[in-house]
């Protein structure tokens, strides 16, 4: 399995994958599945290297983007919640720079019975409020004082 993954990675896997989502981002369907498969990899990875590649290539942005147009699909937002989640440990300053903390905030208000999306949503607004820059977006929201 870590042979496929490193195979995956080494060939553009990850390049074609982001460039589906970034040409795809009204077909749920599709974009679920590349998130998850994502989220798989990085539940997988022995280390943060994939994270931070994933991070290098502007991932949490593209993430953000089909957020915005599939934040009503409860399905959807509690994947893309959770790769928030792993992204925001290290990819925090561009969760918030990316309009990360509204899109989260629009998320739990959509869904605000699923406890996958609150509690993915809390954990990423508590890494978030551990970095001076981000504290001061979430206290511009109002999610903290």
């Amino acid at each position: 399995c870590e042979d496929n993954m490193h195979i995956f990675m080494d060939q553009q896997g990850l390049e074609l994958a982001v460039q589906v989502v970034r040409q795809r981002q009204h077909d749920c369907d599709l974009i679920s599945l590349v998130w998850g498969c994502l989220f798989l990899l990085l539940l997988k990875s022995p280390d943060a290297s994939l994270r931070e590649k994933l991070i290098e290539m502007s991932t949490i942005e593209v993430l953000l983007e089909s957020l915005k147009t599939q934040y009503k699909s409860q399905k959807f937002c509690e994947k893309a919640f959770e790769l928030i989640l792993r992204f925001s440990i290290g990819g925090a300053v561009r969760i918030s720079m990316s309009q990360g903390v509204p899109l989260l905030l629009l998320g739990m208000k959509e869904h605000p019975k699923n406890e996958r999306v609150i509690a993915a949503a809390c954990g990423s607004i508590w890494n978030l409020a551990m970095h001076d820059c981000c504290r001061a977006i979430l206290m511009e929201h109002h999610v903290v004082a």
